[in-house]
Protein backbone atom coordinates (compact mmCIF):
# COMPACT_ATOMS: atom_id res chain seq x y z
CA UNK A 1 0.00 0.00 0.00
CA UNK A 2 1.03 3.46 -1.22
CA UNK A 3 1.21 6.50 1.34
CA UNK A 4 -2.37 8.15 -0.06
CA UNK A 5 -2.42 12.32 -0.95
CA UNK A 6 -4.81 13.35 0.73
CA UNK A 7 -6.10 17.83 -0.66
CA UNK A 8 -7.40 20.16 1.87
CA UNK A 9 -11.62 19.95 2.39
CA UNK A 10 -11.24 16.14 1.23
CA UNK A 11 -14.02 14.06 3.12
CA UNK A 12 -12.01 11.47 4.73
CA UNK A 13 -13.41 8.03 5.80
CA UNK A 14 -12.82 5.89 9.11
CA UNK A 15 -11.75 2.78 6.53
CA UNK A 16 -8.92 5.33 4.68
CA UNK A 17 -7.36 6.39 7.85
CA UNK A 18 -7.27 3.41 8.91
CA UNK A 19 -5.16 1.74 6.08
CA UNK A 20 -2.87 4.62 6.82
CA UNK A 21 -2.76 3.99 10.45
CA UNK A 22 -1.63 0.10 9.63
CA UNK A 23 0.85 0.27 7.36
CA UNK A 24 3.45 0.43 10.36
CA UNK A 25 2.45 -1.57 13.11
CA UNK A 26 4.45 -3.21 16.60
CA UNK A 27 3.89 -5.45 18.85
CA UNK A 28 6.04 -5.94 22.40
CA UNK A 29 6.98 -9.61 24.51
CA UNK A 30 4.69 -8.16 27.84
CA UNK A 31 6.16 -10.95 29.89
CA UNK A 32 9.06 -13.11 30.25
CA UNK A 33 8.00 -16.63 28.14
CA UNK A 34 10.13 -19.75 29.24
CA UNK A 35 11.36 -23.01 27.42
CA UNK A 36 13.37 -25.26 29.03
CA UNK A 37 14.51 -28.59 27.66
CA UNK A 38 13.50 -28.41 24.11
CA UNK A 39 14.43 -27.64 21.02
CA UNK A 40 10.76 -27.71 19.40
CA UNK A 41 10.04 -23.91 18.22
CA UNK A 42 7.73 -22.51 20.29
CA UNK A 43 5.25 -19.56 19.09
CA UNK A 44 5.86 -16.19 20.88
CA UNK A 45 2.36 -15.35 22.88
CA UNK A 46 2.35 -11.56 22.23
CA UNK A 47 4.88 -10.74 19.22
CA UNK A 48 2.50 -11.95 16.44
CA UNK A 49 0.28 -9.93 13.96
CA UNK A 50 -1.88 -10.23 10.41
CA UNK A 51 -0.26 -10.52 6.99
CA UNK A 52 -1.92 -9.69 3.91
CA UNK A 53 -1.69 -11.73 0.50
CA UNK A 54 0.44 -10.16 -2.27
CA UNK A 55 2.38 -7.66 0.12
CA UNK A 56 5.76 -6.61 1.14
CA UNK A 57 6.66 -5.54 4.50
CA UNK A 58 10.03 -4.06 6.49
CA UNK A 59 10.88 -6.67 9.38
CA UNK A 60 12.31 -4.82 12.27
CA UNK A 61 12.63 -6.72 15.52
CA UNK A 62 14.97 -6.48 19.18
CA UNK A 63 14.96 -9.88 20.43
CA UNK A 64 15.97 -9.95 24.06
CA UNK A 65 16.75 -13.50 25.69
CA UNK A 66 17.81 -15.24 28.61
CA UNK A 67 19.38 -18.62 28.24
CA UNK A 68 22.09 -20.96 29.43
CA UNK A 69 25.71 -21.09 27.45
CA UNK A 70 25.13 -24.97 26.51
CA UNK A 71 21.86 -24.60 25.90
CA UNK A 72 21.82 -21.03 23.35
CA UNK A 73 18.77 -19.26 21.98
CA UNK A 74 17.66 -19.79 18.44
CA UNK A 75 14.66 -17.81 16.72
CA UNK A 76 12.07 -18.19 13.73
CA UNK A 77 9.92 -16.09 11.98
CA UNK A 78 6.94 -18.21 10.41
CA UNK A 79 4.92 -16.75 7.99
CA UNK A 80 2.09 -18.11 5.88
CA UNK A 81 3.14 -20.83 3.41
CA UNK A 82 4.72 -19.43 -0.32
CA UNK A 83 6.03 -15.67 1.84
CA UNK A 84 10.21 -15.41 1.78
CA UNK A 85 12.16 -13.69 3.70
CA UNK A 86 15.60 -11.86 3.64
CA UNK A 87 16.68 -11.28 7.37
CA UNK A 88 20.09 -10.02 8.52
CA UNK A 89 20.23 -11.16 12.50
CA UNK A 90 22.48 -8.87 13.38
CA UNK A 91 23.45 -11.20 16.79
CA UNK A 92 25.94 -12.63 18.97
CA UNK A 93 27.57 -16.09 17.56
CA UNK A 94 29.43 -17.09 20.49
CA UNK A 95 28.91 -17.96 24.21
CA UNK A 96 30.47 -14.45 24.96
CA UNK A 97 29.13 -10.44 26.34
CA UNK A 98 32.06 -9.01 25.15
CA UNK A 99 31.99 -6.39 22.86
CA UNK A 100 34.13 -7.88 20.59
CA UNK A 101 32.47 -11.32 20.19
CA UNK A 102 31.51 -12.59 16.79
CA UNK A 103 28.30 -10.89 15.10
CA UNK A 104 26.91 -12.35 12.66
CA UNK A 105 24.65 -9.93 9.91
CA UNK A 106 24.19 -11.55 6.60
CA UNK A 107 20.98 -11.16 4.87
CA UNK A 108 20.16 -15.17 5.44
CA UNK A 109 16.75 -16.94 4.33
CA UNK A 110 17.22 -19.88 6.77
CA UNK A 111 15.86 -20.06 9.94
CA UNK A 112 16.16 -21.26 12.54
CA UNK A 113 19.11 -18.51 13.78
CA UNK A 114 20.81 -19.92 16.61
CA UNK A 115 22.70 -17.30 18.82
CA UNK A 116 25.28 -17.68 21.73
CA UNK A 117 24.26 -16.93 24.91
CA UNK A 118 25.91 -16.32 28.38
CA UNK A 119 24.26 -17.69 31.39
CA UNK A 120 22.36 -15.01 33.51
CA UNK A 121 23.00 -12.77 30.71
CA UNK A 122 20.38 -10.56 28.69
CA UNK A 123 21.43 -11.14 25.55
CA UNK A 124 19.65 -9.08 22.14
CA UNK A 125 19.35 -9.72 18.34
CA UNK A 126 18.48 -7.40 16.13
CA UNK A 127 16.93 -8.97 12.95
CA UNK A 128 15.78 -7.03 10.20
CA UNK A 129 15.12 -7.14 6.44
CA UNK A 130 12.06 -7.78 3.97
CA UNK A 131 9.41 -9.86 4.23
CA UNK A 132 7.19 -10.86 0.96
CA UNK A 133 3.83 -12.89 1.58
CA UNK A 134 2.40 -14.74 -1.17
CA UNK A 135 -1.04 -15.29 -2.11
CA UNK A 136 -1.47 -16.64 1.45
CA UNK A 137 -2.57 -14.00 3.81
CA UNK A 138 -1.95 -15.27 7.52
CA UNK A 139 0.53 -14.29 10.59
CA UNK A 140 4.02 -13.22 11.18
CA UNK A 141 5.24 -14.68 14.63
CA UNK A 142 8.30 -15.28 16.53
CA UNK A 143 9.03 -18.30 17.69
CA UNK A 144 11.72 -19.62 19.70
CA UNK A 145 13.48 -22.56 21.56
CA UNK A 146 16.67 -23.82 22.96
CA UNK A 147 19.37 -24.70 20.26
CA UNK A 148 20.27 -27.55 22.70
CA UNK A 149 17.91 -29.42 24.61
CA UNK A 150 18.95 -28.72 28.68
CA UNK A 151 17.22 -28.45 31.91
CA UNK A 152 18.27 -24.78 31.90
CA UNK A 153 15.79 -22.18 30.78
CA UNK A 154 15.68 -20.57 27.80
CA UNK A 155 13.87 -17.24 28.02
CA UNK A 156 12.31 -14.52 25.48
CA UNK A 157 12.40 -11.49 27.79
CA UNK A 158 9.75 -8.84 28.25
CA UNK A 159 10.32 -5.93 25.97
CA UNK A 160 10.96 -7.59 23.05
CA UNK A 161 9.49 -5.99 20.11
CA UNK A 162 8.61 -7.05 16.21
CA UNK A 163 7.87 -4.08 13.95
CA UNK A 164 6.11 -4.44 10.49
CA UNK A 165 5.89 -1.70 7.86
CA UNK A 166 3.79 -2.05 4.66
CA UNK A 167 5.96 -1.32 1.48
CA UNK A 168 5.12 -0.45 -1.99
Amino acid sequence: MADAAFVAGQNLTAAQLNDQFNIMRVRRQQVVQTVTNSTTLVNSNYMTMSVKANTSYIFEALILYTADAGADFKFNIALPSGATQRIATWTNLTSGAALDSPIAHDAITTQPWPMGAVTGTVMSSRPTGVITIGVSAGSCTIQFAQNVATVSNCDLNSGSWIRLTEVA
